[in-house]
């Protein structure tokens, strides 16, 4: 009698338990089942043959982002050699004018600071699609001249001669052909940390071809 008395208080505990935990023990298995989804994707992620980024004041529309990917993509040499060549691109929402006055700072820090972890990252950007170079340069220091040299370490970042690093899009006739928006630059980073010389075969290969043709803003 006592045993099956102490089997019934512990089952009205549990049943009890239960009643005021349910929520919780639901929510949990939730959060475990997107995390198992979120960890499935990061994992089974391609790594892209290139990154290529992008910062302007708004992003592209979706149709320009896919045909500026696409664009890309057919250009660029497949360097892990797994049969097709991929192209990420990161996109940038940000103000770089010296006197930039974002309606959301927050926003516009996290930006910045996303795009300076992107550019400066191993696996980041070489090239960069800008909308405001000279800004660029400005918070970065990131930009090669045109013949691939980097701004010496006196002046590390240069941004008066931003003129000297970048190509107008309007003069490149592989991305001319785009809709993009006006008035945009591209622009070849020098990040430190990719001595990889494979990597940079890929890099030029992919900056000359982009570039054919292009005129230098200051002859």
């Amino acid at each position: 009698m006592a045993k099956e008395s102490t089997k019934n208080a512990r089952g009205a505990r549990a049943k009890n338990w239960w009643y005021y935990h349910w929520k919780l023990v639901l929510l949990l298995l939730v959060l475990a089942a997107i995390g198992a989804v979120c960890a499935a994707q990061f994992f089974s992620r391609e790594e892209p043959d290139m990154s290529v980024g992008y910062a302007a004041r708004e992003e592209l529309p979706p149709d320009a982002a896919a045909a500026l990917t696409r664009a890309l993509a057919g250009l660029c040499p497949d360097r892990d050699g797994d049969g097709k060549a991929t192209v990420e691109l990161e996109q940038f929402a940000v103000d770089l004018g010296e006197n930039a006055a974002p309606a959301d700072m927050n926003a516009q820090m996290a930006g910045i600071t996303l795009m300076t972890g992107f550019i400066y990252d191993a696996g980041g950007a070489n090239l960069f699609l800008l909308e405001d170079p000279e800004g660029f340069q400005r918070r970065t220091g990131a930009l090669r001249y045109l013949d691939g040299a980097i701004p010496d370490e006196a002046n590390a970042y240069d941004a008066e001669n931003w003129q000297r690093m970048v190509y107008a899009i309007a003069d490149c006739p592989v991305l001319a052909g785009l809709d993009l928006p006006e008035g945009l630059y591209i622009g070849r980073c020098a990040p430190g940390g990719r001595a990889d010389p494979a990597y940079a075969a890929v890099i030029d290969e992919l900056w000359a071809a982009l570039t054919q043709g292009a005129v230098p803003l200051e002859n």
